[in-house]
């Protein structure tokens, strides 16, 4: 039996290296759970972890960081709310920001 490219197991590795080898005891190595989308895995929470334990803290010299856009590297915490909140959401993010509105108002009106 041929199993189809990509629908084995998969390891993530995250490392960080410059013109002078890797950085030491930087790696981040595991097996996915995942065989579909093995990025669900790669979240924000094990890159934030890895990054500021693991990253920051080996760095021996002043650095220049340089990453991609994947989503897992930045978070926003404060998200304004979307047609899909919830409309006590979005009374409370408006309470939380200092923007009146009038409890009777339609979901429609506070977005």
């Amino acid at each position: 039996m041929v199993v189809p490219l990509g629908k084995e197991g998969r390891v993530i590795v995250l490392h960080a290296g410059s013109a002078s080898g890797f950085v030491k005891n930087c790696s981040l190595v595991f097996s996915s759970r995942e065989t579909n989308d093995y990025h669900k895995e790669m979240n924000h929470e094990t890159f934030h972890k890895w990054f500021s334990e693991s990253l920051m803290s080996n760095l021996t010299k002043p650095s220049i960081i340089t990453m991609d856009n994947a989503r897992y590297h930045s978070k926003i915490l404060d998200k304004t709310p979307t047609t899909g909140s919830r409309k006590a959401e979005i009374s409370e993010w408006l309470s939380q920001h200092g923007i009146p509105y009038e409890p009777d108002m339609k979901k429609a009106e506070l977005l």
